[in-house]
């Protein structure tokens, strides 16, 4: 099927692979040496075939099913991490394939803080080594971060406080950070430091820049 390009029957049936397994329950218990730890190698190695193959974008849409499936398997698990040290080696095959999608690079970039913003359990730890790999422009980083400030935008203040999601609003902060600094826009970021220290509790971060820019009486 690979071969022939035939791929159709193949995504399906992994697809189901996904769903089958992402539903099994994960646990270990070392007193009992005993407990369900999913194999994920099958789905690995069709990952590493389709690949090696050139479907980058198939293998794309399976991995985002397999993230969001995959995440709420490994906040349910209790298996001190196995489950999810699985997953994150398929996602290393998808973000391999990232490149070669039909995704323009800016879109690429996006798609990785996308994730990475919801990853709460190390899933995607190979993208931080991926993004300083440099393949990412100027531009990339551009569009990036004014993603990241339509997002900061879009919850009020109050809201953020309300929710106490502050936590989940430093971590766009700090992408957002890496993203001005990515792509030259460094007097932007005194200012959102500026207007996120209360909400985000970055008074430290901004301390440092405003000393770093010969502030110190504001810092």
């Amino acid at each position: 099927q690979l071969a022939k390009g035939e791929i159709g029957k193949l995504v399906r049936a992994l697809r189901r692979e996904i769903r089958e397994i992402t539903e099994e329950t994960a646990w270990y218990d070392h007193w009992c040496d005993d407990g369900n730890i999913p194999d994920y190698s099958h789905l690995r190695n069709r990952f590493k075939a389709l690949l090696k193959a050139g479907h980058a974008d198939a293998l794309l849409d399976l991995g985002e099913e397999l993230w969001t499936r995959g995440l709420q398997q490994v906040e349910e698990s209790n298996d001190d991490g196995d489950t999810a040290a699985e997953i994150a080696d398929c996602m290393k095959i998808v973000l391999s394939a990232l490149p070669k999608t039909s995704l323009t690079s800016s879109e690429q970039l996006c798609w990785m803080i996308d994730r990475m913003l919801e990853d709460e359990f190390s899933l995607l730890e190979s993208a931080e080594d991926f993004i300083a790999g440099g393949i990412y422009g100027a531009s990339d980083w551009q569009a990036a971060a004014l993603d990241l400030e339509s997002r900061l935008n879009a919850a009020s203040e109050s809201k953020m406080e309300r929710n106490r999601d502050s936590y989940r609003r430093g971590r766009v902060l700090r992408y957002l950070l890496e993203a001005y600094e990515h792509c030259g826009w460094q007097d932007r970021i005194i200012p959102v430091l500026e207007k996120e220290a209360r909400v985000c509790l970055c008074y430290d971060k901004l301390v440092d820049k405003l000393l770093t820019g010969g502030e110190r009486e504001k810092a």
